[in-house]
């Protein structure tokens, strides 16, 4: 079900408003376009256990369980978070290519993640940046890293950098702060 291509955030209509808005973009010359958006676009990956060391390996299963069975998970091709456009390929796949066909300067403002990020979007083949992605931090709820990582064996931002995918950076401690 994770790859049907029905499934989706944006219905027909919505789709077929950012393509009018992307030619109307550029057709005007416009330096950016500017896209707010619900929840993280970039494709997320967590790292691989074996690229891990045994301490940090350790300090996770203890400290953060959950990030555990997501490394397992995402092993047998289930990404995690599933509540953002991980959790529907087919249609980022989709936009992806909007922008892409676009040739537009594409910048994707994101919210809903308790975290800053800085993320490159990046056509399915990797060959061509369609974008990048600017994820604000929440002022004051605590992040995931916050709530779960207690241990200085886990360092969040080198798990989420180094695991591939398209973060580039994340800040998830300091609140108020992209």
């Amino acid at each position: 079900k994770l790859n049907d291509p029905s499934r989706a955030l944006l219905g027909e209509a919505q789709e077929q408003w950012i393509v009018d808005q992307l030619t109307a973009s550029q057709q005007a010359r416009a330096t950016w376009a500017v896209f707010g958006n619900q929840v993280l676009m970039a494709r997320i990956q967590l790292p691989r256990r074996d690229k891990l060391s045994p301490i940090t390996q350790a300090a996770i299963d203890k400290a953060w369980p959950d990030f555990s069975a997501g490394m397992a998970l995402q092993v047998q091709g289930l990404p995690p978070a599933l509540d953002s456009w991980n959790g529907y390929p087919a249609q980022r796949s989709r936009f992806y290519r909007m922008l892409e066909e676009s040739d537009a300067n594409v910048i994707v403002m994101t919210g809903d993640s308790h975290a800053a990020w800085a993320n490159e979007l990046w056509s399915d083949d990797g060959r061509t940046r369609v974008g990048d992605e600017f994820g604000v931090s929440s002022v004051t709820s605590l992040s995931l890293a916050d709530a779960r990582v207690q241990s200085p064996d886990i360092d969040y931002v080198k798990l989420m950098t180094l695991a591939g995918g398209e973060v580039k950076w994340t800040e998830p401690h300091k609140r108020g702060f992209t």
